[in-house]
């Protein structure tokens, strides 16, 4: 007799597991197909872990990004809080320029991120870079950027819980 699952989630990858994780825990029968031996075997076994706000994305050029990525800043917050097997750090992200051209580009990083209405993306001066993180060598650096959205979760535990 042959098996009938609700759903086929093909990739064993952080987000495939956890898609299938996901369906599984409301009630869906899941199959979960990945080509290698191991779970994360493939792009996700050098994951670091960072969940990112995604905040680069431009809705004019990349409108399925811009929107996937916004949905997911309101999601991710409660999902990751509802896994408490998994820790979770919330420190944020500092982008750093050195010369005239990171700046323009940190600019626009800035932009896109007031563009999409993310919150907690804000310049900052290096003395408060200084602060935040007094062990970095700020030589040559000229500008910086922070977006209080950024985490970092174990993307193992993440995905096998």
């Amino acid at each position: 007799m042959m098996t009938v699952y609700d759903f086929l989630v093909v990739g064993g990858g952080v987000v495939g597991a956890a898609v299938a994780r996901e369906l599984g825990s409301s009630g869906k029968s899941v199959v979960l197909c990945e080509k290698e031996d191991d779970l994360l075997a493939g792009a996700s076994s050098g994951n670091t872990g960072h969940v990112a706000s995604n905040f680069y994305y431009r809705p004019s050029r990349a409108p399925l990004e811009a929107e996937m990525s916004e949905r997911a800043r309101k999601i991710n917050q409660h999902w990751i809080d509802s896994q408490p097997a998994v820790p979770c750090v919330r420190r944020g992200m500092i982008y750093l320029a050195k010369g005239e051209e990171e700046e323009v580009a940190l600019k626009k990083l800035l932009d896109l991120g007031q563009l999409n209405n993310v919150e907690g993306i804000r310049e900052l001066s290096l003395a408060e870079v200084a602060g935040m993180e007094p062990l970095l060598c700020l030589d040559g650096v000229t500008a910086a950027l922070f977006s209080g959205n950024e985490a970092i979760v174990d993307p193992w535990l993440l995905a096998m819980t």
